[in-house]
């Protein structure tokens, strides 16, 4: 999908939890970087093959989806394009469905 067009490099961040949490970042682009961070707690067997593919390149689409604004001028990061972007992932519905059914496991960190 991209090519081999970029240039990006890939890293862990954060610490694996334990305990609950409300929400967890599973992933981030840095662009004055070039740099996607996948957190660490995902950094287990049980986690899919293809549910990391879609993270990567969920993070990836970042780096070519121009940001749209609000018409009061906040940063959209998810807006329609990009949305449609990252539709194009061939497993999209499947990678979606599977952190749905899986999101406790992923707040859980564990």
């Amino acid at each position: 999908m991209f090519k081999n067009a970029l240039n990006l490099r890939i890293g862990w961040f954060g610490r694996t939890r334990s305990g609950r949490a409300r929400k967890v970042v599973l992933g981030s682009f840095h662009e004055d970087e070039q740099l996607i961070r996948i957190h660490k707690s995902l950094d287990r067997k049980e986690i899919p093959r293809f549910f990391m593919e879609y993270l990567v390149y969920h993070e990836m689409a970042h780096s070519v989806v121009p940001r749209e604004y609000s018409l009061s001028g906040r940063t959209i990061f998810h807006g329609k394009k990009f949305k449609e972007y990252e539709q194009r992932f061939p497993l999209y519905e499947r990678a979606v469905a599977w952190e749905k059914a899986h999101i406790k496991v992923l707040l859980r960190g564990k």
